[in-house]
């Protein structure tokens, strides 16, 4: 039997559960489809302090609450050798959070009171008189769904989005990174976000609400050793050519037990963001730069954006949905500045790493 919905939301991420939330307070008829929640950890578990009102749009600020952790400093070795840390009562609105991901998104999915086909989408038909103008059906494993607006927050692989406009990438950054498990022992271990930089890349590391240490390095795809993500060894000889990091690894007594897993984390954005009938929002509609630490502000912000465009759309209106693309080309603006400025600001190492990320004028 066909499943019919005024919206579908394909992905159940932050992007795509904000987004099927707020459509349901609505009063819309919503769809959510997408498959179960894998149970290995993703990547991306810092949440920015601007996500609390994000939160609180959804009637879901008490969600901030344990496991979650609420980060009261973090610290950076950026363009000196030493450590700069950053106090939460210093900064309005705190530091943020470091999250439990996975309990996040569970609970957020708990939230939904609409139908959820638990399933991949394997192809999508336009059943409109032109190309994107809907009513669309999709085809999954459970059996087909049809709808009259889709929300693509299906992350990288943007299964709706791709079909409307090309993607222009950043750059080449990757990430290889593991989880680390605390070795047995009474050891006091400093929680917040830890970030250095270093000769061809930057690493990250943060004490997760379950007690493993995420550990992450930053390079470009060229640059990352061969065969990294096999070789126990080989990770293990790339952290010791780090200095705060392997000491934080080794004095906290975290265990290099396994290869590192690797993805590719640079920044993108689409042409085209929305169209009849359907709006790309997080990773679909653009990824950012892992050092900013808004991705998942971004993701919870478009969700709730599109979806209160849908009501209107419908009904031939798209104001909401022209707004939403130009304030997305405005801030992606904003961030590459920002982010250009925040590389250019590490002058130590003069390799293909850095260079690439420098203002021209201090390249050519």
């Amino acid at each position: 039997m066909t499943a019919q919905a005024q919206l579908a939301v394909l992905g159940a991420g932050p992007a795509g559960l904000a987004a099927a939330i707020r459509a349901e307070q609505l009063g819309l008829d919503v769809v959510l489809v997408a498959p179960p929640r894998p149970p290995t950890h993703r990547v991306g578990e810092a949440l920015a302090p601007g996500a609390a009102g994000l939160l609180r749009r959804l009637g879901a600020q008490d969600l901030l609450g344990p496991p979650h952790i609420a980060v009261q400093c973090t610290y950076s070795a950026w363009g000196r050798a030493r450590v700069v840390p950053r106090h939460a009562m210093a900064r309005v609105g705190g530091l943020g959070w470091t999250l439990d991901r996975g309990h996040l998104e569970d609970e957020l999915r708990g939230r939904f009171q609409g139908r959820q086909v638990q399933a991949r989408v394997n192809e999508i038909e336009d059943h409109g008189a032109s190309a994107g103008s809907g009513p669309w059906r999709l085809h999954t494993s459970e059996g087909p769904v049809d709808a009259r607006f889709l929300v693509d927050a299906t992350g990288r692989s943007a299964v709706v989005a791709r079909r409307f406009g090309s993607v222009l990438r950043g750059d080449g950054l990757v990430a290889a990174w593991a989880l680390l498990d605390p070795e047995e022992g009474d050891v006091a271990r400093t929680p917040g976000g830890l970030v250095e930089s270093a000769t061809e890349g930057w690493w990250y590391s943060a004490v997760l609400p379950d007690g493993r240490l995420s550990l992450v390095w930053f390079t470009d795809a060229d640059l990352l050793p061969k065969g990294l993500s096999s070789d126990l060894e080989a990770w293990r000889a790339l952290l010791a050519t780090s200095v705060l990091t392997a000491a934080r690894v080794e004095s906290a007594a975290f265990a290099l037990a396994d290869a590192p897993r690797t993805a590719a984390v640079g920044g993108v954005h689409r042409t085209e963001v929305w169209g009849p009938g359907w709006a790309a929002v997080g990773d679909a509609a653009g990824a950012r730069d892992p050092l900013s630490s808004h991705g998942m502000s971004v993701a919870l912000w478009g969700g709730l954006t599109v979806a209160e465009a849908v009501p209107t759309a419908l009904v031939g209106d798209t104001a909401g949905l022209t707004d939403y693309g130009r304030t997305l080309a405005r801030a992606r603006k904003r961030y590459e500045a920002e982010r250009t400025e925040v590389y250019d600001s590490e002058r130590r190492f003069d390799t293909p790493f850095w260079r690439r990320r420098r203002r021209p004028s201090q390249t050519e």
